[in-house]
């Protein structure tokens, strides 16, 4: 190693190294900096180390035609990755009530600053049905909850309970379908997919109610999330296709707001994921939250429902 060169910022145990990201300009979104679906791709592949750890790697999941995948995600964004910056993600598997559930930490390569943390529940599915398994009983390597240290914040309730399908008064902002590429090796959707839905749900609605990127930026204004909480009620197939519902919901503070979406399958109307987003207005030049302005308000009057 050459000599006085940076170091890598070391992972916080039990935590360890279980991803390491570049962020290139095709990461980013329209603000400029890492969209959440990338910040989705790679904690599920943090997840997979992770999970490698307690004996689940590739191998014994082919043995077993099972694959894992969240029930509930939660993640908290907590500071903007911009292009050419490296992030790493350290992991920890731990037994909870229903399975093993996987704590994340994306920090900021050199510094080690916090960025981003993430918790997933995981399910296990049989490979070909996707029916519900139970999980192997020899699973290795699990965190004491005692042993945690802060992370055991990231295990905290819900502050709020998420609806149980569409509600009265959301409107349509989003039809997609799942693509082969959206895919992980069993042929069903990534999280990575359900994110960029997600985004692309948000900024849709946004662009019909005159808020689209360009009248925020002449504004001065940008915006980004501050926390995602996610339920995954059914997984996809490649050919599948869903649409979105989002709503606008009371905002947990003067600064920010709150999308609920409900992806539903196309055909049969069942529910596919539903998420409940919080997010704020920036000013685009200082770079610190500020209140969404009264004429922004105004214009996201009618898709509230609350």
């Amino acid at each position: 190693m050459i000599a006085g060169a940076m170091q890598i910022h070391p992972p916080a145990a039990p935590l360890q190294r279980a991803q390491t990201g570049n962020v290139y300009p095709w990461h980013c979104d329209q603000w400029g900096h890492l969209n959440v679906q990338n910040y989705a791709l790679w904690f599920a592949e943090a997840a997979a180390h992770a999970l490698h750890r307690c004996g689940l790697g590739p191998s014994r999941l082919a043995e077993m035609s099972a694959t894992p995948f969240p029930r509930r995600q939660r993640v908290w964004y907590r500071k903007e990755f911009r292009l050419g910056e490296v992030a790493v993600t350290d992991a920890a598997t731990t037994a909870r009530t229903g399975g093993p559930t996987v704590l994340a930490r994306m920090r900021e390569a050199i510094s080690g600053a916090p960025a981003t943390d993430c918790v997933m529940e995981m399910a296990l599915h049989d490979a070909g049905t996707l029916a519900l398994r139970d999980w192997p009983e020899d699973l290795s390597g699990l965190a004491a909850a005692d042993s945690l240290g802060d992370a055991a914040d990231l295990l905290a309730p819900w502050p709020v309970e998420l609806p149980a399908g569409r509600l009265p008064g959301m409107r349509e902002s989003l039809r997609g379908v799942v693509n082969t590429w959206d895919c992980d090796q069993h042929g069903t959707a990534t999280t990575k997919r359900y994110f960029n839905a997600f985004s692309d749900a948000g900024l849709a609605l946004m662009t019909g109610l005159q808020l689209d990127p360009k009248v925020l930026l002449e504004a001065g204004l940008s915006s980004a999330a501050l926390e995602y909480r996610v339920i995954y009620d059914r997984r996809m197939r490649a050919g599948d296709a869903f649409v979105m519902f989002t709503g606008m919901t009371a905002a947990e503070g003067r600064k920010t707001w709150r999308f609920v979406h409900v992806m539903e399958d196309a055909a049969t109307g069942a529910p596919i994921a539903r998420t409940d987003v919080v997010g704020v207005f920036i000013d685009a030049k200082a770079r610190r939250a500020v209140p969404p302005p009264d004429w922004v308000r105004s214009r996201t009057d009618g898709i509230r429902i609350d």
